[in-house]
Order: structure tokens, then C-alpha cells, then sequence
């Protein structure tokens, strides 16, 4: 018997192409033991507050939801076992897979139509791995064909209004930030569909909301995000069209989008990712 054991990311973007890679190559295998990397959340997440034994139940219940729904079928199992950590450039890497755009709209959509009756695009809040200096001075161009478009689609804000930064991101800050205060600012508040929650980042989300806002960006006619991190891995996984902006240099992502794709346009030219969304105006 063939047996793959392996403690693996929590973020919703690692396990969302933890999934993908592990799917291409779970044939080789008669059982797939994997367990969460939990020191992680108090590597990243646990600050030592009073809150924390609530907040990391949470946590708990959020990686026992989304492990069930992702790795709940053979030969998959999730158990609390002590495995090696395999995270997915070393999955990709020890089978020589091809990185590629993860598909998981099937697995991720699930709740209600917003039945606006008119179209409407999705932007996301959180920025990651875009440094402020960058972004700044380029975001007017943003703002003024944001603009455009709300006169002919509705503009469905999705995310957090507040970005905490946790411990992971404390040596990040420039690069992690959040558009919430900017985006109200900047559009016509009778254009905007605010369906943002107060705060992510030590608080954690539940899968019946990832799945409700998967859905949303399922049903627009496209989604705009920033940089890189769940939210975009979320977006390129289930919309029917992305329109995405990145600025870091990670090799996978950079393997997947040196490409366009029919459900994803996602550049590092701040020019051309301008260009695409003036199409839609």
C-alpha cells in the first residue's frame, strides 16, 4: 500500500493550490494521510491576548470545515497525526507538476445569487505584496476608471474593512494593506453593494461566508484584485473573469500568469492592467 503523509498549510490560498496539485497526483496513492501545520497559528496569528482560546477555536472550526470539503473523499483523510510539512512549491516540485490556474468553482460557490438585476462587477479590499510607495501614486488611474464603470455596473465590495496585522504581517506592513476607505472615497456610495466584514487577519472567516463570497465572484462579470494572497488565489479559482494587478516575484505565479487566460487577465504592468479594464467601460 502506497501511503502520502504530509502536514500542510492553513492560509485559504495555500490549501486552495495544495488541493489542485495534491488532485494531480492523489492516483499515485492508495491513502493520503494529511494533518494541519497548527504551530502556525501560533507562529502567525496567537498574540497572547485574552481572546485567543476563543479565536482559535475558531480556527479550528474553520480548518475542520475546509479540510472536509476539500480533502473528505479517497483517498484523502485529515487526521492530527505529525507529518513532514509540505507546502506547494515543494509539492510541485518533488513531482515535477506544472504549475497551473487552480478550477475550483465547483467545490467553492455555494449560497445565494445577488439578483441586482442589473450587472456588476466585484473589487476585493486586501492588498498584499504591493508596496505602498507603488501603488499610491498609480491607484488615480484606478479611481477614475473605477468611475467610469460604476455608471455602468454596480461595484460589489468584498473583504475586510480593516486589515489586522497579525504577527506574520508585522514585517510586511508596506506591503500588506487594505483599499476599503479608499474605494467608499472614490466611487458613488449608490454604485456600491458593501459586503465587506469589519476585520480579517487574526479573526478568521468560516467557509459558509469564503463560499457565499466564491459565489459572488462566480456570477460577476469580472473581479479586480490587487497583489496576491487568498483572496486572489480565491478569485482566479472560481470567477467566470479576473482582472488582477500583482507586483511580487514568486516564480509559481509567475509560471501560471505568463499567460492569458479566457477566465483571467492578470499583469504586472500597471499600464496594461489599466488598458484591460477600460474594455469593460
Amino acid at each position: 500500500m502506497k501511503i502520502l503523509k504530509a502536514n500542510i498549510p492553513l492560509a485559504l490560498g495555500d490549501l486552495i493550490n495544495i488541493k489542485t496539485y495534491l488532485d494531480d497526483v492523489k492516483n499515485q496513492y492508495n491513502q493520503i494521510n494529511l494533518t494541519f501545520h497548527r504551530a502556525l497559528l501560533e507562529i502567525g496569528v496567537n498574540t497572547g491576548e485574552p481572546d485567543w482560546p476563543i479565536k482559535k477555536q475558531k480556527w479550528e472550526k474553520y480548518l475542520f470545515d475546509v479540510g472536509r470539503l476539500f480533502f473528505s473523499e479517497a483517498p484523502y483523510s485529515i487526521d492530527k497525526g505529525q507529518y513532514p510539512f509540505l507546502d506547494t512549491q515543494s509539492l510541485v516540485r518533488r513531482y515535477g507538476l506544472q504549475p497551473k490556474k487552480p478550477e475550483l468553482s465547483n467545490l467553492l460557490c455555494m449560497g445565494y445569487s445577488l439578483n441586482l438585476g442589473e450587472e456588476y462587477i466585484v473589487i476585493t479590499t486586501k492588498v498584499r505584496e504591493v508596496p505602498r510607495k507603488m501603488f499610491y501614486p498609480l491607484s488615480i488611474s484606478l479611481w477614475k476608471v473605477l468611475n467610469s464603470l460604476s455608471k455602468k455596473y454596480k461595484i460589489v465590495i468584498l473583504g475586510e474593512r480593516k486589515v489586522e496585522m497579525r504577527k506574520e504581517y508585522i514585517q510586511f506592513s508596506d506591503c500588506i494593506f487594505g483599499l476599503y476607505d479608499n474605494i467608499i472615497s472614490n466611487i458613488p456610495s449608490d454604485r456600491i453593494i458593501d459586503l465587506t466584514v469589519p476585520s480579517l487577519g487574526e479573526t478568521v472567516s468560516d467557509l459558509t461566508k469564503i463560499q457565499q463570497d466564491a459565489l459572488i465572484m462566480k456570477e460577476a462579470k469580472f473581479v479586480i484584485t490587487l497583489g496576491n494572497g487568498g483572496n486572489f488565489c480565491m478569485a482566479t479559482a472560481v470567477s467566470n473573469m479576473v482582472v488582477g494587478f500583482r507586483a511580487d516575484n514568486h516564480w509559481m505565479a509567475d509560471a501560471v500568469f505568463n499567460k492569458e487566460y479566457k477566465n483571467a487577465i492578470v499583469t504586472k504592468h500597471w499600464a496594461y492592467f489599466i488598458q484591460v479594464l477600460e474594455r469593460y467601460v
